[in-house]
């Protein structure tokens, strides 16, 4: 491997917080592109470049030397600072990318939002049955096609659109990393770390930032409709005051399967978690099994009300959730905490004529006013979910909250360990588990639960079916019923020490 130090080849007199200098791409471009005949290229960054962009080959170190060091983008550069030659959404054409250390600056003031397709192209699809076919993005860094990337130690400095963007991968490790949306464009969205399939085994560790989108978004079959990822491990989160946090997208043929998410703290203005098919259509995704735990999160003041404030949306045909060890204390709003079953995006009713103009969503089908559309005579499956070990410390601002809105299919739903605490100073209402819209549910399992100033822990209509009702160790202090579920059309039921005092 040819080893390179940056300032032996190029005037290195640019700055990655101001920009300026001599703009070096051609000769930093001109030694990436000596990986193939000499087994590949490893270029020490010992300044700052100004640059239009760069393309790396297989085979590819570039290490910068400090945070002082690194790249800044050319005003209307309009490129990736970093890309893969011969990319591919549909196979693997580059191996062995190592990113370590420095500031990738995107200079995201200077630098429109999209191209069309015609003049910055897309790369070849697996199918063509995704939405990203009209413009492309302008992002920090897009890789297509990739086995064996490793990206470390980076600050990613005011994305235009998508700080990391990779598609169609295999052994992926990002760690270390943070962002720094110092700039905010509006309208925009500056997003995160964005994984389309086909994809497998995803790592990221230590990871941190701000952004004015999605912080993380694993999304298997958002480009072509039919890839899939799977064996992701996602270990420390820490969310500085994003707008959105953690969002799983699979809306059609492609599964998302294998997935732990673990160690999330940290401050966001709209959602927390969104896993769900997004798009409005015939089909509900395909999720396998996911993990989530220990999650420490605090809601602020939102900047937009164009996207449900809740702490997840969590829906479309799922065979296994489960989060363990969360603690929700003092919410800002009343949003419910999980609306489980929502399978759609949709527009919620705090949204103002002037967001709707300055989102640029007046006439986005995705955009749907009735938040409950579903197909005709189809319904999803969640096949199970887990909430355990669960502590919601909940105050005046979240009155009449529910923690969970159950809706349509669900075999097996199971809520174990949780305490819900509210001061006697506020009013009694809201519920623990709400059934609501078409809720049926097969089994239902409630055990060593604590609520108190709720009207009740579980609550359900005459318009909702459960097969079976398991409930052990429930307590409801100061409130209405503990079982609010006399009208629902229930099988069998089981129950044992249920308790109002």
């Amino acid at each position: 491997m040819l080893k390179i130090i940056a300032s032996s080849v190029a005037v290195l007199d640019s700055d990655v917080l101001t920009g300026g200098g001599t703009d070096v791409t051609d000769s930093l471009q001109r030694v990436l592109d000596m990986a193939p005949e000499n087994g590949g290229v490893h270029l020490v960054m010992d300044g700052a470049a100004l640059v239009r962009g760069l393309k790396i080959h297989s085979n590819t170190t570039i290490e910068c030397v400090n945070r002082d060091c690194g790249f800044f983008m050319t005003d209307y550069g309009n490129r990736p600072i970093l890309s893969n030659y011969n990319w591919n959404a549909a196979e693997i054409t580059t191996k062995d990318i190592t990113l370590i250390g420095g500031t990738y600056n995107h200079n995201c003031t200077k630098q429109v939002h999209h191209l069309p397709a015609e003049e910055f192209p897309l790369p070849p699809l697996k199918d063509s049955d995704g939405i990203h076919t009209g413009g492309h993005g302008i992002m920090l860094m897009e890789f297509y096609g990739v086995e064996n990337l490793v990206a470390k130690d980076i600050l990613f400095k005011n994305q235009r659109t998508y700080t990391f963007c990779l598609g169609c991968f295999k052994n992926a490790i990002i760690e270390n990393c943070s962002i720094d949306m110092a700039e905010h464009v509006h309208p925009s969205n500056q997003d995160g770390f964005h994984f389309f399939g086909p994809g497998r085994f995803l790592t990221m560790r230590n990871v941190r930032g701000c952004t004015g989108d999605d912080f993380i978004n694993v999304a298997p079959d958002e480009m072509d409709g039919v890839s899939s990822i799977t064996d992701v491990l996602i270990d420390g989160v820490i969310f500085d005051d994003v707008c959105q946090g953690i969002r799983m997208l699979s809306r059609k043929k492609g599964l998302l399967d294998r997935v732990t998410v673990r160690n999330v703290s940290g401050t966001y203005r709209t959602f927390a978690f969104s896993i769900q098919p997004f798009y409005r259509g015939e089909t509900f995704g395909k999720y396998g099994d996911i993990f989530i735990e220990n999650v420490d999160l605090r809601q602020i003041k939102e900047t937009y009300h164009y996207t449900p404030l809740t702490f997840m949306q969590l829906g479309g045909d799922i065979e296994c959730f489960k989060m363990k060890n969360i603690r929700f204390c003092n919410p800002v709003r009343n949003s419910t905490f999980i609306e489980l079953g929502q399978n759609f995006f949709y527009r919620p009713k705090e949204i103002t004529s002037e967001e709707v103009k300055k989102y640029q969503i007046e006439d986005m089908d995705t955009y749907g006013k009735n938040p409950d559309w579903m197909p005709r005579n189809i319904r999803p499956v969640i096949k199970t979910f887990v909430m355990e070990d669960a502590i919601f410390e909940v105050g005046k601002a979240a009155e009449k909250m529910n923690i969970i809105e159950a809706k349509y299919n669900i075999n097996n739903l199971v809520l174990s360990n949780i305490k819900v605490f509210k001061s006697s100073d506020y009013t009694t209402d809201g519920n623990v588990l709400k059934l609501s819209c078409e809720a049926n549910i097969s089994k239902l399992f409630a055990e060593d639960i604590y609520a108190e100033n709720f009207e009740s822990i579980i609550s359900g209509t005459a318009e909702h079916n459960i097969e079976l009702v398991s409930a052990s160790n429930v307590t409801l202090s100061k409130g209405v019923k503990a079982l609010d579920i006399d009208d629902v059309n229930i099988g069998k039921t089981i129950k044992q020490h249920i308790n109002n005092i």
